[in-house]
């Protein structure tokens, strides 16, 4: 009856041991719990000059950038990006897509928060790519990002924050146009110069400039038969 109870009591030890090591490994080999992730965040930048010091390039999360007049970048949304895992050129300078088993490619978009998230990245480098888009002036020159991304000082970062540089395309600010004395249309551009723009509607001239020019064309065509009979008498 003993080496009954002993032999129900070992195989409920070992039962305990089995279900917590298959939970633990199972907890332990969830991505989540050892992956690498690449932020995104895209601003609506317009002259990069006056911006560009306030981006982070270190990797780190900023709360909020501001622009040269103190206010905050609005976010854009819509803009993609391409991430792919690379590795060095054997023999060669630069980088190249991973192949076989290892290889990874993702295309993430921007959100209405101007944010775009890659997670679950195994440790490596990787490329990000700028799509291009309407509202980009030009895309910016591809990154390459090595998880986890490493700090002149402190741990490595596990999650990577980059900030894209590229310009949105301006837009072409109208010219205010009104109509002179006479009625013609002008332009008065940003140095205060007039320009008259020509007529487009159909209309030459006012109505009255119309009507002298027809008098004068029939002043001058009776003139002309007057002096055509005039010469017929005389020969």
């Amino acid at each position: 009856m003993k080496k009954f109870h002993r032999l129900v009591f070992c195989l409920f030890a070992f039962s305990l041991l089995v279900t917590s090591g298959v939970t633990y490994y199972a907890e332990a080999a969830t991505p989540e719990s050892y992956g690498y992730s690449i932020f995104i965040q895209k601003y609506k930048i317009e002259d990069i000059a006056k911006i560009a010091d306030a981006l982070p390039l270190d990797g780190t999360k900023a709360d909020q950038i501001k622009d040269a007049d103190g206010k905050n970048l609005e976010p854009l949304p819509g803009i993609s990006y391409e991430i792919t895992r690379v590795t060095s050129n054997q023999g060669k300078s630069g980088f190249e897509p991973v192949q076989g088993d290892s290889a990874f490619s993702t295309t993430v978009t921007t959100d209405e928060n101007g944010l775009a998230h890659a997670g679950n990245l195994v440790q490596g480098m990787y490329q990000i790519v700028e799509k291009e888009h309407t509202k980009l002036k030009a895309v910016m020159n591809p990154v390459i990002v090595e998880l986890p991304f490493p700090q002149q000082t402190g741990e490595s970062l596990n999650e990577v924050y980059i900030y894209p540089k590229s310009s949105i395309m301006g837009e072409i600010p109208k010219l205010p146009v009104s109509k002179g004395a006479d009625g013609q249309l002008i332009e008065v551009n940003e140095k205060g110069e007039i320009r008259k723009l020509p007529q487009t509607s159909g209309n030459i001239g006012t109505t009255q400039v119309l009507t002298w020019i027809l008098v004068m064309i029939m002043v001058m065509g009776c003139i002309g038969i007057i002096s055509i009979y005039r010469k017929k008498d005389i020969f």
